[in-house]
């Protein structure tokens, strides 16, 4: 069952998020997305000049 969230978690939810805490698939995939897209920007902007 889930722990009740509270207003505190609420109000920051980077807070919740441990640094230490190994990070799920979801989690990883989603960073590896931003990754590519800011990669592919980047290629993108050189290719124009």
């Amino acid at each position: 069952m889930p722990r009740k969230q509270t207003s505190k978690d609420k109000e920051n939810p980077k807070m919740k998020t441990d640094k230490h805490r190994p990070k799920s698939k979801a989690e990883k995939k989603e960073e590896h997305k931003q990754h590519m897209l800011k990669k592919q920007e980047k290629h993108a902007r050189a290719m124009l000049e």
